[in-house]
């Protein structure tokens, strides 16, 4: 039996694929690439800042402890203000550390550039899984389609074509006449969600990424900043080395 769809329903189904493939295609192609480029530019600096600007807090904090004690008229004892450091500042170091170890595994991702023939193709079967099977699309949906749903985001984003062509071949193209209300509210909600995803890290940076003279200058910034918090600390160091 052939069911006859409300042009709008249609319109608006449309829509809303083209609207869920953008958001995919954010969420696991631009932005892990957008994230792995700021961070080969910037990221190390970034973190260097931090690591300094950590060091000069326990620098300073360690000037306070050696003046309590000169204050109580104590023998400066290192062991205590060190332990005493160690407890305050251990998790900050941590997390420091585990910055690094987050930028590590940034940079250990390898983006294979794919012939754009092959791109337009990827894009043009996902979003055609994506009318046939998406949730949002598809609210009655079996687990079976669940299933194939879930293979084709995995294949989506490992660029798999082949995968993807195979599970178009699996689905169905009978269109379900959803409550046109419905597909409006879904189509506002990922309007939302694409707009929102956009001022945020690192899509917020495309701008930066994409400006040479931006980046120089944000580059040699960070290296001032890097080479004043060095300074700092020296001093720092100094003044304590007078204290003891």
């Amino acid at each position: 039996m052939n069911i006859t769809v409300h042009p709008e329903v249609k319109k608006l189904k449309n829509k809303l694929s083209e609207l869920i493939y953008e958001y995919d295609s954010l969420v696991n192609h631009k932005g892990p690439y957008l994230e792995h480029l700021y961070v080969s530019i910037f990221g190390f600096d970034e973190y260097m800042m931090y690591k300094l600007e950590l060091k000069i807090k326990i620098l300073k904090r360690k000037i306070q402890l050696i003046r309590i004690q000169i204050n109580h008229e104590k023998d400066i004892n290192p062991d205590e203000i060190e332990n005493t450091l160690n407890r305050e500042f251990d998790e900050y170091e941590k997390q420091i550390d585990a910055q690094l170890d987050d930028l590590n595994h940034i940079m250990d991702k390898k983006f294979v550039k794919l012939p754009e023939k092959e791109v337009k193709e990827i894009k043009k079967v996902y979003r055609q899984l994506v009318k046939k099977l998406h949730p949002d699309l598809n609210p009655k949906q079996s687990a079976y389609e669940k299933n194939l749903f879930h293979q084709a985001t995995m294949a989506f984003n490992t660029n798999d074509l082949g995968k993807l062509k195979s599970l178009n071949y699996l689905c169905g193209d009978e269109e379900d006449s959803s409550q046109i209300e419905d597909l409006i509210l879904s189509v506002t909600d990922f309007e939302n969600k694409i707009n929102d995803l956009k001022k945020e890290y690192p899509f917020n940076k495309e701008k930066l990424l994409s400006d040479e003279k931006c980046k120089k200058e944000y580059k040699d910034m960070l290296s001032s900043l890097i080479e004043e918090r060095k300074l700092t600390i020296e001093n720092l160091s100094k003044q304590i080395e007078g204290m003891i």
